[in-house]
């Protein structure tokens, strides 16, 4: 347990209650593992989906650079969390979620522990072409950003739930404001899941 760390119910919730959870089950911690980066959603009609989201977020989408699959963002949190769109005909799960990591090769071990598979890794990267012409339109402070802009995996969960885990490369985490602090609990929020947690273990530990 970090010295941070918040423990809840001490005294009151035995190793056996809350779904049959030790009392350390129901420490939250103010440092999480990962940050919601951006949705993924895979569509068979781009347009009109592409109509849709920006009325639906009031904003119209821009096409990205990375060319692997053709698809397009729009940002929809001030934190800058995006909505992507992309075409794709086999539609397994509509939408995708992909979160930042500090270390993805830590994470994809930690997935195969969790019960979890790794289903394809990959780079993120725009093509030679495309990085010439970003570079060209880019600020002069901003000209020597790497092609790649970091490691990408498809997980499942043991369920068969698709998640994306993404390490962006230093120069995109900046860029994209994603720091240390971005996985960091406030602890006002902190407070509110350790109440949570005591709330659910002292309500249903007769159930």
């Amino acid at each position: 347990m970090t010295a941070d760390a918040t423990k809840v119910g001490a005294g009151m919730i035995s190793p056996t209650q809350y779904d049959k959870r030790s009392e350390e089950a129901l420490v939250v911690s103010p440092h999480a593992e990962a940050k919601l980066l951006f949705l993924h959603a895979t569509v068979h009609n781009l347009e009109r989906e592409l109509n849709f989201y920006s009325g639906l977020f009031g904003n119209p989408f821009a096409r990205s650079l990375v060319t692997e699959v053709k698809h397009y963002r729009v940002p929809i949190t001030r934190e800058g969390i995006h909505f992507h769109i992309a075409e794709w005909e086999d539609v397994r799960q509509p939408i995708i979620p992909y979160f930042s990591v500090r270390n993805i090769e830590a994470t994809l071990a930690r997935v195969g522990n969790l019960g979890g598979s790794v289903e394809a890794r990959y780079e993120l990267k725009m093509s030679s072409d495309m990085y010439e012409a970003y570079r060209r339109r880019l600020p002069r402070h901003l000209v020597d950003c790497p092609q790649k802009m970091g490691d990408c995996a498809t997980v499942k969960d043991p369920e068969g739930i698709l998640l994306g885990i993404v390490q962006l490369s230093e120069y995109y985490q900046k860029y994209l404001g994603v720091n240390e602090k971005s996985y960091h609990l406030s602890k006002s929020l902190v407070k509110k899941h350790a109440l949570a947690l005591a709330a659910a273990a002292d309500i249903f530990s007769g159930s």
